[in-house]
């Protein structure tokens, strides 16, 4: 969604293919999609629908769409009405799609934010011919495929050149673009859902691993299995925000992170270990997730929001029915990560679990800052500490190894937990 876009043309409810009413189609970065309607198509108070259109030999299909102005004038004694759509995604292609959960696409190629830093450094090789021009080579990654689930991923790369585009690493500035990208193959045909879940979900696992919001900037798709066969192409516009481009890293900003690719020996592993965790302690996980994206909220509020992401986890991990109390929770998880790891964010796990149990306590029961019996220098380092245990646990479950999660703790993205203590 780089460019701004309007498409002139005629519109109409997917299950009213009868009518059809004139409209203009926005799209652009800095707004949600938006159709002007030059009459009235839906009813005001009428439940989302998808709503299908053609413009210039492109089949467009808005799910989720519902009214959000209508407005009219009164012409020649007839009340015309004007209206204004909007919906939760759009897919534009050489033909429309039912709605968001009708098996369509085998195939999604899939952006994210920070994914070209995580999964390769690009090192370009700079030659000075005679001239006086500059060429560059960039050896791209060979692609690294595994399981995710039912479908596959493969995780590759392609550069270009191009005049208007630059490409910073460093003090050196070239003329093209470099960028990580993810590719999913399913056997079977998907929904939209489906592929937005399974890109959600994996820029999941670049948030865990960047400790950074990283969210899904572009997804197309395609309907034929296969990347060298021929196959139509669909492009994707969300009604969520897209990012900002400030997914450039400083110098020590590419230090602060968690772990990288490069630091997984088996690719195969860490996918089917993520899709577990998603699948067997999803409530758990998703909650961490949030932990990381979100630093801006009160204090307390992150710090019960951690107490209850960590019995979310435990619950996830460790379904026995079996009755455990809160500290006991606590003391599962403490001793998942390696003894070195968690030593250095959390020396002596029952005193860490102890005063969580009483911030819980405190928390939940609405108790004034005064009545609380955690002494306020550890209450203040609570959450950071939490946070950092439970991504140990990630990184553990993930395979992640001990030499790497030591490395975030020292100089990486978990290093402001071990200031705390």
């Amino acid at each position: 969604m780089s460019t701004a876009q309007q498409l002139h043309g005629q519109w109409w409810a997917a299950d009213a293919a009868d009518r059809t009413v004139y409209g203009v189609f926005t799209l652009g970065d800095d707004a949600e999609p938006r159709l002007d309607l030059g009459s009235e198509l839906l009813g005001f108070s009428r439940d989302s629908v998808t709503v299908h259109g053609s413009s210039g030999g492109r089949a467009v299909s808005i799910f989720g769409a519902y009214v959000t102005t209508e407005s009219g004038i009164v012409r020649n004694g007839e009340d015309h009405r004007r209206q204004t759509v909007e919906g939760a995604g759009v897919v534009i292609g050489p033909n429309h799609v039912a709605d968001k959960s009708a098996l369509a696409f085998a195939e999604a190629v899939v952006e994210l934010d920070y994914l070209t830093f995580w999964t390769a450094e690009f090192d370009p090789t700079i030659s000075h011919p005679p001239g006086g021009k500059i060429s560059f080579t960039v050896p791209d990654p060979l692609p690294r495929t595994a399981s995710y689930g039912a479908v596959e991923v493969t995780v590759g790369s392609y550069s270009s050149y191009s005049g208007r585009s630059r490409f910073t690493r460093d003090d050196m500035t070239l003329p093209g673009r470099f960028k990580n990208i993810i590719s999913v193959s399913s056997v079977e045909l998907l929904s939209v859902d489906d592929h937005l879940a399974i890109s959600r979900r994996l820029s999941d696992l670049v948030t865990i691993a960047m400790r950074r919001p990283a969210g899904v900037r572009a997804i197309t798709f395609h309907e034929t299995v296969g990347s060298s066969g021929i196959s139509d192409r669909y492009e994707w516009w969300s009604a969520d925000d897209l990012p900002e481009e400030n997914t450039a890293l400083d110098e020590r900003s590419r230090r602060r992170i968690n772990f990288r690719l490069s630091d997984v020996d088996d690719v195969e592993q860490l996918l089917g270990r993520w899709n577990e965790l998603h699948t067997g302690a999803f409530y758990g996980v998703a909650s961490l997730v949030a932990q990381l994206r979100e630093t801006t909220t009160f204090y307390e509020t992150r710090l019960l929001g951690v107490c209850g992401t960590l019995e979310a986890l435990h619950r996830g991990l460790y379904p026995d029915p079996k009755k455990v109390d809160y500290r006991q929770r606590c003391a599962a998880l403490a001793a998942i990560p390696p003894e070195a790891a968690r030593a250095l964010v959390i020396p002596d796990i029952d005193e860490w679990a102890g005063h969580l149990t009483k911030a819980r306590n405190h928390l939940a029961h609405g108790d004034e800052p005064t009545e609380r019996t955690v002494p306020e220098d550890i209450w203040y380092g609570l959450h950071e500490r939490t946070v950092a245990l439970l991504v140990l646990v990630m990184m553990t479950k993930l395979g992640i190894s001990e030499h790497v999660q030591v490395k975030a703790l020292n100089s990486g993205a978990l290093r402001s937990a071990t200031n705390q203590i």
